[in-house]
């Protein structure tokens, strides 16, 4: 068979299958030229391998004025039926930019640098800075990783500027705004549906609620932690916590080794109640009711505890000793009584 024929139409060519590098190619070629090749553009077919009848298609041009300029290959159709634009060995069905070696085999498309559809709705990224943008003018979707001037580093950024939502650095005027972790689960590990945020120490806070009964549920999954503390970061100073009532679980089933207090008006005796201020910067201002905390461990140190390197009072805890103080108290008034004399008879 001659190297090229036509047949009903089609132009077949023929090569030798036992050569990869005698491939036949069509070219559009110039006469000033001065390279072997010869070749302004060109496509070529060969065989995969030789003695292989697996065939590769390239497509290849020159971008230069220079006259010994050799054309390049700019896109493949490989033999296992994957194209590559500037990708030589494209491991997926759709290659842009590397040769697809280390990409996903199960992925259909792999864009290494840039991708960008120009329009009312924009799909862009942009080499160098990893930043994906879909919508028009500055109204977008985006996922970004450099400082431009619609997104700091490491973001997630959805929506228009007047109202996205942020997952990543610092911003402003958005309605969702996560710089931590983020889980929400609905029976997942437990029951109920938690805004969880696992913290710098592991702390896993959540707030949620789990259905059990008419409450909203702010813990922790973390077995190691054991109290929730308020905590003004921007001042880094204590807060209040304001409700209506406050309840402690105080049912029998939960508590073992159970003591009476003894000495508990001796106790109180040794305690001072002062009127005080915070100091300046550590808590909310005005004046206030209470102990020393340094007082109450020398004579009760059940009910102080710390926190962030500071004594805490659990003054509830206080309202047993009080009620046994008053108990012994009431006791020893009861005795003075009895050893008083007997009133005069009255007349």
């Amino acid at each position: 068979m001659p190297d090229s024929l036509t047949n009903n139409g089609s132009l077949l060519l023929n090569t030798d299958p036992t050569s990869v590098e005698t491939a036949l190619s069509v070219s559009r070629s110039d006469a000033g030229m001065t390279s072997a090749d010869k070749s302004l553009a060109k496509i070529t077919m060969s065989g995969a391998a030789p003695n292989s009848f697996v065939g590769v298609m390239t497509f290849s041009t020159t971008n230069t004025n220079v006259p010994s300029a050799v054309p390049v290959e700019r896109m493949r159709i490989h033999s296992n039926g994957n194209i590559g634009i500037g990708a030589t060995n494209p491991a997926v069905k759709f290659a842009v930019g590397g040769n697809g070696v280390n990409v996903n085999s199960m992925a259909d498309m792999w864009v290494e640098n840039n991708i960008c559809v120009q329009g009312a709705e924009t799909l862009t990224a942009i080499g160098g800075r990893s930043r994906l943008r879909v919508g028009s003018a500055w109204g977008y979707a985006g996922i970004y990783s450099d400082g431009s001037s619609n997104g700091a580093g490491n973001d997630l950024v959805l929506g228009a500027s007047s109202g996205t939502v942020r997952i990543g650095p610092e911003g402003t005027g958005q309605s969702l705004r996560v710089c931590g972790g983020l889980f929400v689960a609905a029976g997942a590990t437990v029951n109920g549906s938690f805004l969880r945020v696992t913290g710098a120490g592991n702390e896993q806070a959540y707030i949620g609620g789990d259905g059990v009964s008419a409450d909203i549920n702010i813990g922790s999954f973390n077995p190691q932690v054991s109290s929730v503390g308020f905590w003004n970061y921007g001042s880094n100073s204590i807060m209040d916590l304001i409700a209506g009532n406050f309840r402690i679980f105080s049912d029998r089933r939960l508590k073992d080794n159970i003591e009476p207090i003894a000495d508990s008006l001796q106790k109180v005796c040794k305690l001072n109640g002062v009127s005080y201020e915070m100091a300046e910067g550590k808590g909310p201002k005005g004046r206030r009711l209470g102990l020393i905390a340094q007082e109450v461990a020398a004579v009760a140190p059940e009910a102080v505890s710390s926190s962030r390197g500071l004594f805490c009072v659990d003054y509830p805890a206080l309202t047993s000793v009080l009620i046994e103080a008053v108990k012994e108290l009431s006791a020893q008034v009861a005795e003075l009584q009895r050893q008083l004399p007997p009133a005069p008879a009255s007349r």
